[in-house]
């Protein structure tokens, strides 16, 4: 429910700048704003949650995600 939550209601916005406040308030983010906000509800539901980010090399430009 809060993944979905996060999907349909924080708008994805490349290179967001702030902290978790300005993101959850103004509802937009990037990638890792939108992880960071699903980690904090999770947590604060009683979930527990961490945020992991990463990625790996391949593919035709050295790089897949």
């Amino acid at each position: 429910a809060v993944y979905d939550w996060v999907g349909q209601n924080i708008k994805y916005l490349p290179q967001s700048k702030g902290g978790m406040k300005d993101w959850f308030k103004d509802r937009q983010g990037d990638c890792g704003a939108q992880a960071a906000i699903f980690v904090g509800l999770c947590r604060n539901g009683g979930v527990p949650a961490r945020f992991i980010a990463g990625s790996w090399a391949g593919g035709f430009d050295g790089w897949r995600g």
